[in-house]
């Protein structure tokens, strides 16, 4: 006869994957995608990070606290390649499973946001410029990822 009441059995280990998933942005090679979509990359991103350098230089007030961290190299995230994220704006590049790169924004009050569009003309014109909103709202987003967040990617703007 069975026993109604046995103890639970114990949690099995997790299984570890012989493998782990690489940066989908090192994978793209002009052997293997022949539409030139390396070179598609590259100039996304290209145009991110001269955003990127607009918005610090130009559209930051002093004292203004951002979140920004390079995930390039990071192996825990493989579609993330960079994250900005401040009171006003949330501005991240990534490349997706079909090894598209693409920007997804998220502003609120930002006050340059036709300049910073235009900045990223590019990557608008192959439609992989996207709005995607942070919820609930984007100054509650922020509170969340400074507090959820490593302090040492949680910075405040000095003038230049």
């Amino acid at each position: 006869m069975e026993k109604y009441n046995k103890p639970p059995e114990p949690p099995k280990p997790p299984i570890k994957l012989p493998y782990r998933l690489s940066k989908r942005w090192k994978k793209v090679s002009d052997l293997s995608h022949p539409n030139k979509l390396k070179t598609m990359n590259g100039t996304i991103m290209i145009q991110y990070y001269d955003a990127l350098k607009f918005i610090k230089a130009e559209c930051l007030a002093v004292g203004t606290r951002y979140f920004e961290r390079d995930y390039k190299d990071d192996p825990n995230d493989p579609f993330m390649l960079h994250s900005f994220v401040s009171p006003r704006l949330s501005f991240h590049l990534e490349c997706g499973f079909d090894y598209f790169m693409k920007i997804e924004y998220d502003f609120a009050d930002f006050p340059r946001i036709d300049d910073l569009l235009w900045r990223v003309g590019y990557v608008r014109e192959q439609g992989m410029l996207i709005y995607k909103a942070c919820l609930p709202n984007l100054p509650t987003f922020f509170n969340n990822v400074v507090a959820y967040q490593d302090p040492q990617y949680i910075h405040t703007f000095q003038s230049q």
